[in-house]
């Protein structure tokens, strides 16, 4: 995949950086509808932005998706960091009053409320294979914004052909993300099978050694 995406960016004639000197575009079209259930489980990250801020120089990203009791999602972002080890956080979700599009708000410092204004905007899922996600955070309005992409998938790799069918989506509806500058592959190798529920479930980076002092003392 990474070859035909290289080919690919060699014919991009212009393309932005994720720091727009703008405002985040007023309306970005999403899945009309969204199921909750169909979306929980455990999506593997195969595309993101390369300046992704608290993923920076992670591998084996993976998003695992929980409806709670009250309908809100539970989500926990996990990934491999060299040196230091597997590390992940916690976030919740839900959609904005009133919709029941794709547009949802995800928030891992506190709860989000209902007013709030959808960040995490599903442009499409099928639910069983793929997942394409944009969000945009505006810094100073009308000025100054930040936006980021994600490809999810429920497998660990995915195909030239699947992949290129994705890229044309993205070009359509957010032509002005800038995807070939953008974007990085994220790595999903043999050492990313680490079982799941091994994996530290909390926003705080363990280190394997740490990991492996605390299986110790639990012992």
């Amino acid at each position: 995949m990474s070859k035909l995406v290289s080919v690919a960016a060699g014919l991009a004639l212009t393309a932005e950086a994720t720091l727009r000197f703008k405002g985040c575009p007023d309306e970005v079209k999403v899945q009309e509808t969204f199921d909750a259930d169909r979306y929980s489980g455990t999506w593997f990250e195969i595309v993101r932005d390369k300046w992704t801020p608290y993923e920076l120089g992670q591998t084996c990203v993976t998003a695992q998706y929980t409806v709670r009791e009250d309908k809100s999602i539970e989500v926990f972002n996990s990934g491999y960091t060299p040196l230091l080890g597997w590390g992940g956080g916690t976030a919740s979700a839900l959609q904005p009053e009133g919709r029941t599009d794709a547009g949802l708000i995800v928030n891992f410092y506190e709860e989000p409320k209902p007013t709030d204004v959808a960040n995490y905007r599903i442009i499409e899922t099928d639910y069983d294979n793929y997942s394409i996600v944009y969000s945009c955070e505006d810094i100073f309005t009308d000025y100054l914004s930040i936006d980021f992409l994600w490809i999810l998938s429920r497998e660990r790799t995915m195909d030239d052909m699947t992949m290129l069918g994705h890229m044309d989506t993205i070009l359509k509806v957010v032509p002005d993300y800038g995807f070939f500058e953008n974007h990085m592959v994220c790595h999903q190798g043999s050492y990313c099978d680490t079982p799941y529920e091994t994996r530290p479930q909390g926003p705080i980076m363990t280190t394997e050694k740490e990991q492996g002092d605390d299986d110790k003392s639990d012992k």
